[in-house]
C-alpha cells in the first residue's frame, strides 16, 4: 500500500465507520463511547496527515 501511495486513503476511508457509530453513541447516550470514538477518529487523522507528508 506504502509503494502505491494509496496507504493515507485507505486511512481516510476507514474513519467513515466512526461517523456512524459516533451518532449510533450518541443518540443511545453512550457518551463515553461517544468521546472515545472522536478521539480514536483524532488519532486516524492524524495518521492520515502524517501519511500524506511522507509521500
Amino acid at each position: 500500500m506504502f509503494k502505491l501511495q494509496s496507504l493515507g486513503k485507505l486511512v481516510s476511508v476507514s474513519v467513515l465507520p466512526n461517523l456512524l457509530i459516533f451518532f449510533v453513541a450518541i443518540w443511545t447516550e453512550r457518551l463515553l463511547a461517544a468521546r472515545g470514538i472522536v478521539i480514536a477518529t483524532l488519532l486516524y487523522t492524524l495518521a492520515t496527515v502524517v501519511l500524506y507528508f511522507l509521500r
